[in-house]
């Protein structure tokens, strides 16, 4: 942390000699803080950007901005402060992936006009803070209190596609059958633009389906990990009616009863 402090420092300095006057900003979120320069004039972005989180104090992201936009190589990292990815947003090129999550998987890909389960030589990869979506997820969605007051447990599934662009296609919420629940994973979807690395298929990128699972139930609901690398899992907990933890996850009960 003090080394990527002393770097942003050091970089302010250079922009300021080339006549920048630029001021830092902190902004502290319930999850995360957010470090970055903004030119006094134009208050646009320009120089270190900084995405700290607040429990343990590991980075998330380390970047640069230029007139307001990403610029040059920009570090993400994992749940575990190890960097997990290197994008160059000047070149719109991926520099580098962590080989932990770099690795040839099986996922449901569109062959003609169907999805059928295939391994990829490379799976689609997130460009951002890794498990970025599902936190954003997690964040969204209240658990509704008549739920909380009964001791009840909601299961609902969720798909998207990532195409051969990057980019997620044909959102599909029709199984959440809580509308307070469907209506905060809707939103979420389209107040964030996440872009993504495609999924390889013989060295070419392809169409690629991944569920999106929502586990609420009461805290002491049992815990259990598939390993199904096509299924983002978000799980709620409650103690009561006022107290929840959140997780990225996967339960026991996903295993007996979804079926893809």
């Amino acid at each position: 942390m003090r080394t990527f402090f002393l770097i942003g420092i050091l970089l302010s300095v250079c922009l300021l000699v080339h006549g920048q006057e630029l001021k830092t900003k902190k902004i502290t979120g319930q999850h995360f803080t957010e470090i970055f320069q903004v030119d006094k004039q134009s208050k646009q972005k320009l120089g270190t950007y900084l995405r700290i989180q607040n429990i343990n104090k590991d980075t998330m992201i380390m970047g640069q901005y230029l007139n307001d936009s990403k610029a040059g190589v920009w570090t993400f990292f994992d749940l575990k402060d190890q960097p997990y990815m290197k994008y160059d947003y000047s070149l719109d090129s991926c520099l580098w992936i962590s080989e932990l999550v770099n690795k040839p998987d099986t996922f449901p890909v569109r062959i003609g006009n169907d999805f059928k389960f295939a391994k990829l030589d490379r799976p689609p990869l997130y460009i951002g803070f890794s498990k970025e979506p599902e936190i954003a997820f997690i964040n969204s969605i209240k658990v509704p209190i008549d739920v909380m007051e009964n001791g009840k447990s909601l299961l609902f599934i969720a798909n998207f596609v990532i195409n051969t662009a990057g980019e997620i296609i044909e959102v599909n919420t029709n199984d959440i059958q809580n509308p307070q629940i469907r209506s905060a994973v809707e939103m979420t979807f389209q107040k964030n633009k996440w872009k993504y690395l495609p999924g390889l298929l013989d060295g070419k990128p392809v169409d690629t389906r991944l569920f999106l699972v929502f586990d609420i139930g009461p805290i002491d609901q049992e815990q259990n990990i598939p390993t199904k690398a096509y299924v983002m899992k978000i799980n709620i907990q409650y103690f009561g009616v006022k107290r929840e933890v959140r997780t990225v996850g996967y339960s026991t009960r996903e295993v007996k009863s979804i079926r893809f």
